[in-house]
């Protein structure tokens, strides 16, 4: 989600967001990115996607909408976790 939060940081309409990712998932480029340049020395640019025009918007829409200060939602860190003086997680036996 941190590609989302960037997106959400750098263009600040919900319709420029959606059209935003629509037109990089079908192009991507780094001078579309909303990484920072490292980020794209280091990973590169994802491959275009093919998929329908209906459901790209989808999921640009749902890339979108949990980050827009509409969306009914307590945030991160909300519960008593780690960082929060919660116990910390339980862990299963080590990979072989």
């Amino acid at each position: 989600m941190r590609v989302a939060v960037a997106g959400r940081m750098s263009l600040k309409r919900a319709c420029a967001g959606v059209a935003h990712v629509v037109d990089y998932v079908r192009a991507p480029s780094a001078r579309k990115s909303a990484l920072p340049p490292m980020a794209i020395e280091r990973w590169g640019v994802m491959p275009p996607l093919a998929l329908p025009d209906a459901e790209l918007r989808a999921v640009a829409t749902w890339l979108w909408e949990p980050h827009d200060p509409a969306f009914p939602h307590r945030g991160m860190g909300a519960g008593a976790g780690m960082r929060r003086g919660g116990p910390p997680p339980e862990r299963g036996p080590a990979a072989p």
